[in-house]
C-alpha cells in the first residue's frame, strides 16, 4: 500500500510530495556506508544544496543575536578594574541578561499583533541605540545604599540584553520558513557574535595590561556597526520570495525521507530511525523524541548562560594575569566552529549525552577552582593559566557542538511532526494557551509540534534555564561567602 508521505532534506534544494511506501521508512544501516563523507557534503553544500548569499546573509543575520552582550562580556576583564563592583560584575551582568527576558515575555503575550518583521527590526534598533549611550554613559556611576554602582552600564546593559533575549523567540520562527540546511549559517553567525567582540578586544588590549589601543567608547561604537550589518542582513532576506527554492514550502523530497537514501543526511537517518513509527500521530512517541532535548537544552542554559559566566572571574583571575580574557574569549571564538561542525557531523542521542557528561564534568572542576579562590593550588602559574584557559575552552566548544546538535535534532522533529499529523482542532492557538492547559505533558508536546509553535517554545524554554542558573549563582557570588575575590 502506497501513501503520500512528505520528507526531510537537509542536501536538497527541490521538495515535493509524491508517493511512497510506508514500509520504506524502515532504516537500512548498511546502507550507511553509502552516504556522502563529510567533504562531499562540504562540496554538496557550496554547490548545490543552498544559496550562498543566503547562507551569507544568515550568518550575518545571526550576528546579531547576542553581540551586544557578547561584546560586554568580552570588555568585562578590560574594565573589571574600573568598576566599583570589581570582580563581582560578571554576577550583576548575568543577573541584567536572565531579567531581560521580560523581552520574550511580552513578545510572546502580543505576538499576534507584531509581525515578525516589525519584532525583527525592534530588537536590532534597541541593541544599536543601547550601544550608541553606552559610548557616553557606561562609566557613569551612582551611590545606592552607601556603595557605588555602575548605573549606567548595567541600565543599557539591560535594555540591550531585552533585545538579545527576544532574538531567542523571533528568529527561530523566521528562519523556520527557509531550508534546513540554513540552521549551521544562523548558528554559525551566532557564534560570531561571540567571536567578532573578542578578536577586537584581543586587538584592543593584546598584551593584556592596562594599554589599549583604541578606547572602551570607540568599542561599543564598533558594536553598533555590527548590529547595523545584521539588520541590513534580516532586510535583504525578508525580501526573499515565498516561493523561492530557499524557502520552506513543506514539500519535501521522498527520496530523502528513507535512511537507505545516499541523499540523506547522517542526522536525518538518526532521527528518522527514532521516529519513523509516527512521531506526529502519536503522543507518546512525540514526547520520547522530544522531552530529553529539551531537558538537555534547559540544563544547557543554565550552564551557558548562568553558572560559567558567574564563576569564571572568580576560577581563572587568581591563576593569572591573562586568564579571565583568554578563556572568555577562547570561548567565544570557538563557538562557532563548533557549531558548524554539526553539519558534517551529527551525533546520535546517546552521543550528545555523553559529551555532555564530559562538559559538565569540566564545568565542576571551574565551579571548585571558583570556589578555592583565591588559594587555587595553581594561583599564580603559568601551568594553572593554561589548564584553566584549556578547559574552559574546551567546555564552550562542547556546550556549544551540543547545543547546536540538540536544536537540529528537534527543529527535524518539528518538521515532521508538522508535515505527517495535521494541525489540532484549536485553529491558530497560541503557545501560552497550549503550554497552560490540563491535557498531559505528552499532548502538550504533541500539540505544540504538530501547530508551528516548537521554534518559539525552544527560545523561550534555554531561556527559562538561564534565568534559573543565573538567580541561583547572582544569589551564591553577592549573598554568601562561598566564593571571595581576595580583595
Amino acid at each position: 500500500e502506497t501513501q503520500s508521505v512528505p520528507a526531510i532534506c537537509l542536501h536538497g534544494l527541490t521538495w515535493r510530495t509524491s508517493p511512497m511506501r510506508s514500509n520504506d521508512l524502515t532504516a537500512d544501516w548498511e546502507a550507511e556506508q553509502a552516504r556522502p563523507n563529510a567533504f562531499v557534503r562540504l562540496k554538496m553544500f557550496l554547490t548545490r544544496d543552498v544559496c550562498f548569499r543566503t547562507f551569507l546573509l544568515f550568518v550575518l543575520y545571526g550576528m546579531g543575536s547576542w553581540v551586544t552582550i557578547n561584546g560586554i562580556f568580552s570588555e568585562l576583564p578590560i574594565i573589571v578594574y574600573q568598576l566599583p563592583e570589581g570582580w563581582n560584575a560578571a554576577s550583576y551582568l548575568v543577573l541584567i541578561v536572565s531579567a531581560s527576558n521580560i523581552g520574550p515575555i511580552i513578545y510572546i503575550l502580543f505576538q499576534k499583533w507584531i509581525s515578525l518583521r516589525v519584532a525583527n527590526v525592534s530588537v536590532f534598533l534597541i541593541g544599536i541605540i543601547s550601544m550608541c549611550l553606552l559610548i557616553r554613559y557606561w562609566d557613569s556611576f551612582t551611590s545606592i545604599d552607601n556603595a557605588q554602582r555602575s548605573t549606567g552600564l548595567w541600565a543599557l546593559s539591560f535594555t540591550s540584553a531585552i533585545a538579545d533575549a527576544t532574538t531567542s523567540v523571533v528568529f527561530w520562527p523566521f528562519i523556520a520558513s527557509f531550508h534546513h540546511n540554513y540552521i549551521p549559517a544562523i548558528m554559525l553567525g551566532e557564534g560570531f557574535s561571540g567571536l567578532i567582540p573578542a578578536a577586537l578586544t584581543w586587538i584592543q588590549n593584546p598584551n593584556n595590561d592596562n594599554v589599549t589601543i583604541f578606547s572602551t567608547e570607540l568599542y561599543w561604537g564598533l558594536l553598533a556597526i555590527l548590529l547595523g550589518i545584521a539588520l541590513t542582513a534580516f532586510l535583504f532576506l525578508d525580501r526573499i520570495p515565498n516561493d523561492s527554492p530557499e524557502r520552506n514550502k513543506n514539500e519535501p523530497d521522498p527520496g530523502t525521507l528513507n535512511p537507505k537514501s545516499p541523499r540523506t543526511s547522517s542526522t536525518a537517518a538518526i532521527l528518522l530511525s527514532d521516529i519513523s513509527k509516527g512521531a506526529g500521530e502519536n503522543y507518546a512517541t512525540t514526547a520520547w523524541n522530544v522531552l530529553p532535548n529539551l531537558l538537555l537544552l534547559y540544563w544547557l542554559g543554565f550552564c551557558q548562560n548562568g553558572v560559567k559566566p558567574s564563576i569564571l572571574s572568580f576560577a581563572t583571575i587568581p591563576m593569572g594575569q591573562i586568564a579571565y580574557q583568554y578563556s572568555t574569549n577562547a570561548g567565544l571564538c570557538i563557538d562557532p566552529i563548533f557549531a558548524l561542525l554539526t553539519f558534517f557531523y551529527a551525533p546520535s542521542r546517546g552521543w550528545i549525552m555523553a559529551l555532555s557528561v564530559v562538559w559538565t564534568g569540566l564545568l565542576i572542576y571551574l565551579l571548585i577552582a571558583a570556589l578555592q579562590s583565591p588559594n587555587q593550588d595553581m594561583a599564580g602559574t603559568q601551568t594553572g593559566e593554561r589548564v584553566v584557559i584549556v578547559i574552559s575552552t574546551i567546555c564552550s566548544a562542547l556546550i556549544a557542538f551540543t547545543k547546536t546538535a540538540t536544536i537540529r535534532r528537534l527543529q527535524m522533529i518539528h518538521t515532521v511532526a508538522s508535515a505527517s499529523a495535521p494541525p489540532t482542532s484549536d485553529g491558530n492557538p497560541s503557545l501560552l494557551k497550549t503550554l497552560f492547559t490540563s491535557d498531559p505533558y505528552s499532548s502538550r508536546l504533541h500539540r505544540i509540534c504538530v501547530n508551528g509553535l516548537l521554534p518559539t517554545f525552544l527560545g523561550v524554554w534555554i531561556q527559562f534555564g538561564s534565568i534559573c542558573g543565573a538567580l541561583i549563582f547572582y544569589y551564591l557570588v553577592n549573598h554568601t561567602h562561598y566564593f571571595s575575590s581576595g580583595y
